[in-house]
C-alpha cells in the first residue's frame, strides 16, 4: 500500500468513526484531535485536506440528504425534487391520507408516530411546542409520508410528502415533491385545462424553467424551501386543478426546460401583454437578453380595460405612496401609440418610462410600472385621456380622469393568451422560442 493511499483510509477511517453517531459540530472537533497526533507533518496535512474533502461532501448531506454528486445522477435520471412553501404562520394544520401517514422526526428519520386511513392528525403550535393530537413532542421538524399515496393539508391535497418546520412565527408547511408532479400542479392553476395542447406544453416549459431558475437562485432559501405557492413565484395548487389534459402537457414535455447560455431561464409569464409584451428592464430595471419586447397575438376577451378617478384621488394615491404633489395641476405624457412607440418617454413595448405629476407643491417623475402600482390597475400599458392632443393634460378642481389600458399582469415573457391564440398555428416550441428570444429548448433528462 502507498503512503497516499494509506493516508487516506486514516483520514477515512477518523472522519467516518467521529461522525458515526451525529454530524454534529463537536465530533468534528474529534476528529480534528485526532488528526493532531499524527507525528509527521507532510502526511498530517495530508490527513487534513482528505478529512475535510469527507467532512464536506457529510455536510453536505445532512443539509440536503444528497450529495452534489448524488443531486447531478439523480437529475440524469429524472429526479428532481423540490421543496414547495405551502402556508407560513400556522399554529394548526390538518392532515389525514387513504394509507395513513408515518411521522418522523426529520433531523434522526425516527418515527414518531403512525395512523391509519381514517384518522385527521392535528398539529398545533403553542408556546414553541409541537403537539400531534394535543401531545407534545420534542421535534420541530417533522416528515409526513404517506407509502405514496396523496396528502391533504387543511382541505388541499398534494402528492409526496409534507415536511412541517416550527420557529417563533408558527409552522412552516412545505411540500416535498417531484418537479413533474410538481409542474402538473401549476399548468391547471395557471392556465385553463380547456385550453390547446400547445398552449398548455408551452405553459408547462415555463413553469419547470421558473421553478429550476427560483430554486438554483436560492430566492427563499432563508424560507426553509424552494419556492413558494404563490402569486410571488408562481401558483401551485397541489392535485385539484390537475386534469387528463394538464397531465398530457407536462408528461409530453418531460424534462424540458428553457435555457440561455446553457442555464435555466427566468421563465416570466403573464396573462396578457395588450399587444405587446414589456422587456425586463422596462419593469425590473435589469436587462436581461432572452427577456424583449415582442408583438403579442393576444385575443383576450377582456384586454382593453378602464378606470376613471377624481384628481384628487389620484393625489391622495400619490401621496400614500410617499409622493406628494399638493393639489393636482398637469399630468405630462405622450399619447400611446404602439406603432411609434420607443421614442421619449415611452418605451418600446408603449408602457411609459416616464410620467410628470406637477401638483402645488412639486413635481414627481414616475414610470407605468410604478403607476401601475400606485393607482391599482391591471397593467402598465396605458394612456391618459385617449384622445387627446399633446403630452400635457391640465387638471381641474373635482376632474374626473380616465384611464385607458390594455392588458392584465406585468407584461414580460409567455403571454399566456398569446400563447393561446398562437397554438392555432404553432407548436409549443416555436410559442417558447416567440416570447423568449434566443433560447434553446433543452432536455435535461
Amino acid at each position: 500500500m502507498n503512503r497516499i493511499a494509506g493516508t487516506q483510509i486514516l483520514a477515512a477511517a477518523i472522519v467516518f468513526f467521529c461522525s458515526a453517531v451525529s454530524y454534529a459540530s463537536p465530533y468534528k472537533g474529534n476528529a480534528n484531535k485526532a488528526i493532531a497526533q499524527i507525528n509527521k507533518p507532510a502526511i498530517k496535512e495530508q490527513v487534513k485536506q482528505g478529512a475535510e474533502t469527507l467532512w464536506q461532501k457529510l455536510s453536505d448531506k445532512k443539509k440536503s440528504g444528497k450529495t452534489q454528486g448524488e443531486k447531478a445522477s439523480d437529475e440524469k435520471k429524472g429526479v428532481v425534487q423540490l421543496d414547495v412553501g405551502l402556508l407560513k404562520g400556522q399554529y394548526s394544520v390538518a392532515a389525514l391520507s387513504s394509507r395513513g401517514l408515518v411521522i418522523s422526526d426529520l433531523a434522526s428519520g425516527k418515527i414518531l408516530n403512525k395512523f391509519s386511513g381514517k384518522d385527521t392528525v392535528s398539529f398545533t403550535y403553542k408556546n414553541r411546542q409541537l403537539c400531534i393530537n394535543r401531545k407534545p413532542i420534542s421535534a420541530q421538524r417533522i416528515i409526513l409520508r404517506a407509502d405514496g399515496a396523496n396528502i391533504t393539508v387543511n382541505g388541499d391535497e398534494y402528492r409526496g410528502e409534507i415536511v412541517l418546520v416550527c420557529g417563533n412565527g408558527g409552522i412552516t408547511v412545505v411540500n416535498r415533491v417531484d418537479l413533474e408532479s410538481y409542474v402538473k400542479g401549476v399548468v391547471g392553476t395557471e392556465m385553463s385545462p380547456d385550453w390547446p395542447g400547445e398552449a398548455l406544453k408551452a405553459q408547462a416549459g415555463a413553469a419547470r424553467t421558473f421553478s429550476l431558475y427560483t430554486k438554483n437562485e436560492g430566492k427563499h432559501q432563508g424560507d426553509g424551501y424552494n419556492i413558494c405557492a404563490g402569486t410571488h413565484c408562481q401558483v401551485y395548487g397541489g392535485t385539484k386543478d390537475e386534469s387528463s389534459s394538464v397531465t398530457r402537457a407536462v408528461d409530453d414535455t418531460r424534462g424540458e426546460i428553457i435555457t440561455y447560455d446553457g442555464k435555466p431561464i427566468y421563465a416570466a409569464f403573464h396573462t396578457d401583454s395588450g399587444g405587446r409584451t414589456a422587456a425586463s428592464r422596462e419593469v425590473w430595471g435589469g436587462e436581461l437578453k432572452y427577456l424583449i419586447s415582442v408583438e403579442d397575438p393576444s385575443g383576450a376577451p377582456n384586454r382593453h380595460w378602464q378606470v376613471t378617478m377624481t384628481a384628487e384621488q389620484m393625489a391622495a394615491k400619490l401621496k400614500a405612496a410617499g409622493k406628494d404633489v399638493g393639489t393636482l395641476k398637469k399630468i405630462s405624457l405622450s399619447p400611446l401609440n404602439l406603432k411609434k412607440a420607443g421614442s421619449g418617454d415611452r418605451y418600446a413595448s408603449g408602457r411609459p418610462a416616464r410620467i410628470v405629476f406637477t401638483g402645488s407643491k412639486r413635481s414627481v417623475t414616475i414610470n407605468g410600472t410604478q403607476a401601475r402600482s400606485i393607482f391599482g390597475l391591471k397593467s402598465a400599458l396605458f394612456d391618459f385621456e385617449p384622445g387627446r392632443k399633446g403630452n400635457d393634460l391640465k387638471i381641474n378642481s373635482g376632474q374626473k380622469i380616465k384611464i385607458d389600458g390594455f392588458g392584465f399582469g406585468h407584461g414580460i415573457g409567455l403571454s399566456q393568451w398569446g400563447a393561446k391564440s398562437m397554438s392555432a398555428k404553432k407548436d409549443y416550441k416555436s410559442i417558447l422560442h416567440h416570447y423568449y428570444n434566443g433560447v434553446t429548448i433543452t432536455k435535461i433528462y
